[in-house]
C-alpha cells in the first residue's frame, strides 16, 4: 500500500513540473515592450534617434533638448536649462569610458557624465591657431586600449585622450561629412575611418593611418547618387558602406 502511493505521489509531481514546463516554453517567444513617452517623463519624444544601454544596465537615450537616463523605474533629464549641457541637440550616441562615465557630443561641444559626482561637463576644443570650436561636434569613436576618442568638431578630426583633456590633437585632415564609421584591426587600433555626408550631397571620404610617417592621409571616393533616390552601393575592403543599389 505505501509503495502504491509513492508511485501516485511521483506520478503528480512529473505531471505538475511537465504542466509548468508546457506553460514556460509557450511563454519564451512572448516579447513585452515599454513604450516611454512624454506620460513618462520623455519631454522630447521625437527624433531620439541614439538610445545605448551602459554597463550600469541605465538606458541613455538623446533627443532634440538634452538627454535623458532611464533606470527601468524613473527618467532623469539632463539639458540647458537644468545642467551644464551646451546646446540642445544631441549628435552623437553615447560612449562609456574605462571608469564608466559616459561621453557624447551635442552641436556645440563634447560633454562628460561623471557617474560620481553625478554631473555633466562641456568641453570645446581649440584649433591648431587657439580659436575655439563652437559648432559640428560629433563624437564618433572609443578607443578602450588608450581611453580614447575620436571626434570631429569645426571641419577636422581630433583624437582626445580622456585622462588629460587637455591632450588631444587634430588629425590634420578637413571633412565635411556628417556621419563617421570606423574600420578597426583585432587589436582596436583603427584601419580607417569612413565619413559620409549630409543629404543630397555625393561621394565620401576615407581616412587612414599611415603608420610610418605619423600622419594621417584622407582620399575621397567621388560616387553617383542612384536615380531612384537610393544610396549606391559601395564596398571598402569587402564591407558594404552605403546603400544597396549600384550606379549604372
Amino acid at each position: 500500500m505505501k509503495f502504491g502511493l509513492n508511485i501516485y505521489t511521483n506520478i503528480l509531481i512529473f505531471s505538475c513540473l511537465l504542466a509548468t514546463m508546457c506553460h514556460l516554453s509557450g511563454q519564451k517567444n512572448e516579447i513585452i515592450f515599454n513604450h516611454l513617452t512624454h506620460d513618462d517623463g520623455i519631454e522630447d519624444d521625437n527624433y531620439n534617434m541614439y538610445v545605448k544601454r551602459d554597463s550600469r544596465g541605465f538606458a541613455w537615450i538623446s533627443s532634440m533638448n538634452g538627454i535623458y537616463r532611464f533606470d527601468g523605474l524613473n527618467i532623469v533629464p539632463f539639458n540647458s536649462k537644468n545642467s551644464n549641457i551646451l546646446g540642445d541637440i544631441v549628435t552623437s550616441t553615447f560612449f562609456e569610458d574605462n571608469i564608466g562615465n559616459i561621453w557624447f557630443t551635442t552641436y556645440t561641444a563634447l560633454h562628460c557624465y561623471n557617474r560620481v559626482m553625478n554631473k555633466i561637463t562641456p568641453i570645446q576644443l581649440a584649433n591648431i591657431t587657439g580659436d575655439t570650436i563652437i559648432e559640428n561636434y560629433q563624437l564618433f569613436h572609443f578607443q578602450s586600449k588608450d581611453n580614447s576618442l575620436f571626434l570631429k568638431a569645426g571641419s577636422e578630426i581630433y583624437h582626445f585622450y580622456i585622462s588629460d583633456k587637455k591632450n588631444y590633437f587634430s588629425l590634420g585632415v578637413e571633412t565635411n561629412c556628417a556621419n563617421f564609421s570606423v574600420d578597426t584591426t583585432q587589436n582596436g587600433e583603427i584601419k580607417c575611418i569612413i565619413g559620409c555626408p549630409w543629404i543630397n550631397r555625393s561621394g565620401f571620404d576615407i581616412i587612414k593611418p599611415d603608420y610610418k610617417s605619423g600622419k594621417w592621409e584622407k582620399g575621397a571616393v567621388a560616387i553617383c547618387p542612384h536615380q531612384s533616390g537610393g544610396f549606391p552601393n559601395v564596398f571598402y575592403d569587402g564591407i558594404p558602406t552605403l546603400g544597396q543599389h549600384g550606379c549604372s
